[in-house]
C-alpha cells in the first residue's frame, strides 16, 4: 500500500500520471498508398497545422523532409490545385480529417498539379509529420509506397 502511494506521489511530483491518456491527435498512414487520416481522440476540438510534411528515412537512419506540398484539405479543386489555406484547422471532437492522399511524387505531392519533370520519390520508408495547436510534432506510422523507380538519395 505504501509503495503504491509513494509511486503515485513521485509521478505526481514529476507531472506524470499513473494512468497514461491517449494522444489528443493520432496520425495514421494507409491503408491505401499515401493515404492519411488525422483523428481527434478527445471530447473538445483540436487545432492542427494544415501543412503536412512527408519525411523519408535518410541514409544515416534519421528522418529528412522530402515533401511539403501536402495539406489537410477535404478535396482538390477541379484544376488540381490547392487554394490558400489558413495555417491551422480545427478538427471537431472525436472526428477525423482524411485529405486526398500523397501521390509520392517530387513535384505534385497531393493534387494533380501540372509539372514538367515529375518523378516519384521511391518506395520509402516514409512518415507524415504535422504540428498540433501548441507547435508539437505529431508523427504517423511508417509506410512504403508501391514499387516504382528509385527516387533521389536522401
Amino acid at each position: 500500500m505504501k509503495v503504491r502511494w509513494c509511486a503515485a506521489a513521485v509521478l505526481t511530483l514529476l507531472g506524470l500520471s499513473a494512468a497514461t491518456s491517449p494522444p489528443a491527435l493520432v496520425v495514421r498512414a494507409g491503408p491505401a498508398p499515401g493515404a492519411i487520416a488525422v483523428t481527434n481522440t478527445t471530447t473538445v476540438p483540436q487545432r492542427v497545422s494544415t501543412t503536412v510534411i512527408v519525411e523519408g528515412r535518410a541514409a544515416n537512419g534519421g528522418w529528412k523532409p522530402v515533401q511539403t506540398e501536402l495539406h489537410l484539405v477535404r478535396a482538390c479543386d477541379p484544376e488540381g490545385t490547392v487554394r490558400p489555406l489558413p495555417a491551422f484547422v480545427l478538427i471537431p471532437a472525436r472526428s477525423a480529417i482524411r485529405p486526398p492522399p500523397w501521390l509520392g511524387n517530387l513535384c505534385h505531392g497531393q493534387c494533380n498539379l501540372h509539372c514538367r519533370m515529375d518523378l516519384p520519390w521511391g518506395r520509402g520508408p516514409f512518415r507524415f509529420r504535422l504540428s498540433d495547436g501548441a507547435g508539437r510534432a505529431v508523427y504517423s506510422n511508417i509506410f512504403v509506397m508501391p514499387a516504382v523507380a528509385p527516387g533521389p538519395p536522401l
